[in-house]
């Protein structure tokens, strides 16, 4: 039923990698790619962490007024978060494949991206605690963040610069 990628003639690593093979492109593109890539199943596991997290400690599910929520809150707060980490995950996949095809809109795009996530970083290190769930939460962002400076160093390194200002359709 199901077919391991190298049963279809790709290696894991191309997973998610359009028609156009990673070798063709400028070595710091190619790490780029790799690194959003990284980004996407890391972020996959920091939302599958978070919905656990969420669904576990019921104990800490508070409204505004301070008083318990309700599980009918409590299921439509962790399909929010499903739907969260699934729409960042379809984010890193798609600046990838964009990035790699030579859209230069891509790469501003995933510029923005990071500022945004880095001010979604900065507020997880102010909301930290001794929960064990918090530290780990912390550790998987700071993780995403680095991931994704990486990816940015990469994207405008020279070599990228003109990979992008090259002649792509």
């Amino acid at each position: 039923m199901f077919k391991s990628p190298a049963a279809l003639g790709r290696k894991v690593s191309d997973i998610g990698v359009p028609s156009q093979a990673l070798e063709s492109l400028p070595r710091p593109m190619q790490r780029a790619v790799q690194f959003m890539l990284a980004g996407a199943a890391l972020t996959a596991i920091w939302g599958i962490f978070f919905i656990i997290a969420a669904a576990v400690d019921t104990s800490g599910a508070v409204g505004p007024d301070g008083k318990k929520i309700s599980s009918g809150s409590l299921a439509a707060e962790i399909v929010f978060l499903a739907l969260e980490a699934v729409i960042y995950v379809a984010l890193w996949v798609l600046m990838a494949r964009k990035c790699q095809s030579g859209r230069n809109w891509a790469r501003i795009t995933a510029t923005v991206l990071f500022v945004l996530w880095s001010y979604q970083t900065y507020g997880t290190l102010g909301s930290l605690g001794s929960s064990p769930a918090l530290i780990v939460n912390l550790i998987l962002v700071l993780a995403i963040w680095v991931i994704g400076l990486a990816a940015l160093f990469m994207l405008w390194r020279q070599e990228s610069s003109a990979f992008f200002r090259s002649d792509r359709v």
